[in-house]
């Protein structure tokens, strides 16, 4: 082999290392360019879940504004008393209730006024009264329906009938186990 052969092998070689550095190069290339490829259309989605979150936004606002708007009525609405002295106007109110529907009264169980918590707003009191009656469903039925049309706030917390015995024109006699909350908004 003359110089001139070794010479052309060299520059062969040469040039089947510089296609091959090329072709690696090019492959690479391709390779990060599908990387970036799958990395913008996960951005994309990310993208269209964002403007999803941004339309809703001032839906979402004016409900929050709607909700704010309700708790202020709520609080327009509620009595305005001293603790005490609204417990105790609960208590007569709830009385007065039961010797309409004539309901027989046993123990009365208040429990102290407590701040009522949640969304109703600082300011909004809440007084439980745990009450053991007895008498028919009917009188109970219009007990509760008095309580549901009553002026102030009030809520059934807790119901419970344990039939005892039965009148004479055959309706049964219930222990009724019954704990209402009013309330009202603290001055």
């Amino acid at each position: 082999m003359g110089r001139a052969t070794q010479l052309i092998v060299v520059i062969t070689l040469c040039i089947l290392i510089l296609f091959g550095v090329l072709a690696a190069a090019t492959y690479g290339k391709y390779d990060s360019n599908a990387t970036l490829e799958q990395q913008i259309a996960r951005l994309r989605t990310e993208l269209a879940g964002y403007e999803a979150k941004i339309a809703r936004r001032p839906r979402l606002e004016k409900l929050k504004t709607a909700i704010d708007d309700a708790n202020r009525e709520v609080i327009l609405i509620l009595p305005r008393f001293s603790p005490e002295r609204s417990a105790d106007k609960a208590l007569e109110q709830l009385n007065r209730y039961r010797s309409k529907a004539r309901l027989e009264l046993g123990p009365t169980v208040p429990e102290p006024p407590h701040p009522a918590g949640g969304k109703l707003g600082k300011g909004v009191m809440q007084a439980s009264f745990s009450m053991n009656l007895e008498g028919t469903f009917p009188r109970l039925l219009k007990f509760v329906a008095d309580i549901e049309r009553s002026p102030n706030l009030m809520r059934i917390d807790d119901l419970k009938l344990t039939p005892t015995s039965r009148t004479e024109d055959g309706h049964p006699v219930l222990k009724i186990f019954i704990k209402v909350s009013a309330f009202y908004y603290k001055v």
